[in-house]
């Protein structure tokens, strides 16, 4: 009995493990669901700005190679791998606009399905950061660097959670065009200061606080507060001569007084003057020159804001020290600004003077060519013969002048190429060529003289293009070539000389573009260009 239900329990266990077997093999499997593409986030209609993170969500059987994605129909960014979404900075979009996001998937069989587009509106008025405004604009007189006053500008500190930096812009007007003059990215950067400053000119400064996106805003601007009196004129004593020439003047008392300026001219009414000496303290107010030589001198006061007064001006007196005897040779030649209408050209017997340092004819209506014999005069320092009727051609003999540290020729009717012959003289510091009738190129040499300070080659006819080597003049302060020909591009070593803030002048040239890109505003100081020529 006990055998036979045991048979029966087995019997029915088989039997169902058939039946499930066989349900198995006929099971219907469902199919694999269908790929999609959809845009998860944002949802249509929403209002966006500064940057808004779009997600795909996608699902395929055959894998996923990529997706792009679309914005107003034009591609944005491709996504090669999950998750698949794109930072989209809407702050260059116009405020309160509508724009269509879509995307594109690529299955790995290279079959595309395109997402159900959305709708998107850009605002960000609401997200420009709070403007941050100038507090003070202030002086410290304890602060002295080079003999300049330091000046501090305050602003208030951004309370942006996005915060990236600040800018200080500055105007010489109100309403003028606002230039960077500082940049910052640390938020408790809130002071600057400065001596590159103009006290007696208004001066205007704004904050501009830019966040991580991009968004700026420009608080309210401040002036500087200008200094306007000038200190206390100093007067200059008589000259006289003592073992040199005693020149004193009297005390400044102005409690805001920084130096005295001993200036030296060739000219009674101190043009052209230069710096023999400065000094710091109040209480000093003589000094000796030893000099041999018809010069005049002024004494300019300067206080602490860079405001100056001038003195009076006196004269060197050397009648005298000929009369004693100190002069065995005469060593100076000055008739300058004369009416003597029965001299029109340059005595000859100038030339045989080998001792002269010094030749200054300017302004005397010579009507004469520039005699070779000039190079006789090795000693020369100083030639001045501008603003008469010479012309023809500079003569070669002229490089012997070896020591010559000043030359000037212009407002004449000189012709021909002097600068392959001015070239060799390495010790000129001012060359002044400008309202002639000059032509031919300016020799590259001629930017190689280290000690030229002044240039002036303005209103000839010098046909040529500025190569390498204009750079060379870095250290000069003026560089005039105005009203010439000279053509082709600009180097960029040009910029060099802007940067350095030297004074030189391009303009009614035929220069072509493109033009350097220098950090200044290059377009002032090359304006009038003829470019009928350029390609």
């Amino acid at each position: 009995m006990f055998h036979r239900i045991l048979f029966s329990v087995l019997f029915l266990i088989v039997m169902n493990s058939c039946e499930e077997n066989s349900l198995s093999n006929n099971e219907i499997v469902p199919p694999a669901p269908e790929p999609i593409v959809e845009i998860e986030t944002p949802k249509t209609g929403k209002i966006v700005s500064e940057i808004v993170y779009i997600k795909a969500k996608t699902r395929d059987k055959d894998g996923i190679k990529g997706i792009d994605f679309f914005i107003n129909d034009s591609l944005f960014f491709s996504d090669l791998e999950r998750p698949y979404r794109y930072g989209w900075n809407t702050i260059k979009y116009q405020e309160n606009t509508e724009h269509t996001i879509k995307l594109l998937l690529y299955t790995s069989l290279n079959d595309t399905i395109e997402s159900e587009p959305i709708t998107l509106i850009v605002q960000n008025s609401n997200a420009i950061p709070k403007k941050v405004n100038i507090i003070s604009v202030s002086y410290d007189t304890t602060q002295v660097i080079d003999n300049l006053v330091e000046m501090f500008i305050n602003w208030e500190s951004s309370k942006d959670n996005d915060f990236f930096s600040y800018t200080l812009l500055h105007s010489e007007t109100e309403e003028g065009v606002k230039d960077s003059i500082y940049f910052s990215v640390n938020n408790f950067d809130t002071s600057f200061s400065t001596t590159k400053y103009k006290p007696n000119i208004e001066h205007w400064y704004w904050i501009m606080v830019k966040d991580t996106v991009g968004l700026k805003s420009i608080g309210d601007g401040k002036p500087n507060l200008t200094k306007t009196t000038p200190p206390d004129t100093s007067i200059l004593n008589p000259i006289v001569y003592e073992d040199g020439f005693q020149i004193s003047w009297t005390k400044c008392t102005d409690n805001d007084f920084q130096s005295y300026r001993l200036l030296q001219s060739n000219y009674e009414n101190m043009i052209e003057s230069v710096l023999i000496n400065e000094f710091q303290d109040s209480l000093e107010t003589s000094y000796v020159i030893d000099q041999k030589s018809l010069r005049y001198y002024q004494v300019e006061t300067v206080n602490i804001w860079g405001l100056t007064s001038r003195s009076n001006i006196e004269a060197s007196d050397y009648s005298v020290l000929i009369g004693n005897g100190e002069y065995s040779v005469l060593n100076t030649v000055t008739l300058s600004d004369n009416n003597l209408s029965n001299i029109n050209t340059i005595p000859a017997g100038l030339f045989e003077l080998i001792n002269l340092e010094w030749i200054d004819l300017s302004s005397f209506e010579l009507d004469d060519v520039l005699a070779p014999e000039i190079g006789n005069l090795q000693k020369l320092k100083y030639l001045n013969l501008s603003y008469n009727l010479l012309s023809g051609e500079v003569p070669s003999e002229i490089q012997n002048l070896i020591k010559l540290e000043y030359l000037n020729l212009s407002h004449n009717q000189f012709s021909g190429e002097p600068t392959t012959i001015i070239q060799n003289i390495q010790t000129l510091e001012y060359l002044n060529l400008s309202f002639n009738n000059f032509t031919g190129t300016i020799s590259s040499k001629l930017f190689n003289i280290t000690n030229l300070k002044r240039l002036f080659l303005n209103n000839n006819q010098f046909f040529d293009t500025l190569g390498s080597g204009i750079e060379n003049l870095a250290n000069a302060s003026e560089v005039e070539l105005q009203h010439n020909l000279l053509y082709g591009i600009l180097p960029d070593e040009i910029c060099i000389l802007y940067n350095n803030e030297i004074n030189i002048n391009l303009r009614n040239n035929l220069f072509c573009h493109p033009y350097p890109n220098c950090e200044i505003n290059f377009e002032y100081f090359i304006s009038n260009q003829d470019t009928s020529n350029c390609e």
